[in-house]
């Protein structure tokens, strides 16, 4: 991928925290997805609930908190102040390191905070002013970056493009992904394929454009065959050697999610209400 680690162990190790942190929200995440999946009858959150904060929070605060320490380079102390018997020595962090840059990015996605996501992913692609640590570490990632990392870069901004709801932006960064991974990586260009299905189905919605609608379905053509015949597990005898089986090109993970967002996608399409008019009663 990329030459993103760091020789600081110390900021190292809070990374590797963060990204435990990140997979128990992942795990959180899918869990209530779950329970919601299980009682569609479910009534509304009242009103002023908030459906989701309350239990997705906790891990992705904990990771911003990481990350932070990770990148931070302490202060400087007189040798008078240091009292390493009563008080903790602050961790070293790695202010340029490009990895929790990078995490800080996903998590502030994740956090409902698309704009600032975005700042990075584009400074990765397109490195420039300002001279910042976070810029220094993408413009050296950037340096080093191979196609696939470039690729998933590409993904991500496009995912955090349609947070924003920048739906155009989100729509090319798709496309530029579908046009790079074409017959080399069948995962992402799904992935860019459904994701790009739901932009277009969100626009449908907002402005009734026939176009957005067929751009869609087509993308949703495109996908489900292929992702149907992905999922079989082919065998093949081989000579002296048994039964091979051939692995799958796409993990169950990312299956299930292509999967969720084309049902999403669908019932943008299958909504037969009016657009929102501002307003409105």
């Amino acid at each position: 991928m990329i030459r993103n680690e760091t020789e600081n162990f110390e900021a190292f190790d809070l990374v590797a925290s963060a990204l435990e942190e990140l997979e128990l929200h992942e795990a959180s995440v899918k869990a209530h997805k779950a329970e919601e999946d299980k009682d569609t009858r479910r009534s509304a959150p009242a009103e002023g609930e908030n459906s989701s904060a309350a239990w997705e929070q906790p891990a992705l605060d904990n990771a911003k908190r990481y990350l932070e320490k990770a990148l931070k380079r302490p202060s400087a102390t007189s040798v008078e102040d240091q009292d390493t018997l009563t008080k903790a020595r602050e961790p070293k962090g790695d202010e340029e390191y490009f990895k929790a840059h990078y995490l800080v990015a996903i998590t502030d996605y994740f956090s409902g905070e698309p704009n600032r996501a975005i700042n990075l992913f584009e400074h990765i692609l397109n490195p420039q002013p300002p001279d910042t640590s976070a810029h220094r570490a993408a413009k050296k990632a950037r340096e080093t970056a191979d196609k696939a990392f470039i690729d998933e870069v590409h993904y991500n901004l496009g995912a955090a493009y349609f947070e924003a709801g920048k739906l155009t932006a989100a729509i090319s960064e798709f496309d530029d992904v579908i046009k790079s991974t074409e017959k080399t990586d069948l995962s992402l260009e799904l992935l860019a394929r459904s994701a790009k299905a739901l932009a277009h189905a969100k626009y449908w919605q907002q402005r009734r454009d026939k176009a957005d609608s067929n751009q869609a379905w087509e993308e949703i053509r495109q996908v489900k065959p292929r992702l149907r015949k992905d999922n079989i597990f082919l065998f093949r005898i081989g000579w002296r050697n048994g039964i091979i089986l051939r692995k799958r090109k796409i993990d169950k993970k990312t299956a299930r999610l292509i999967v969720r967002i084309i049902a999403e996608a669908r019932h943008e399409l299958d909504r037969k209400e009016s657009p929102t008019v501002a307003g409105a009663a």
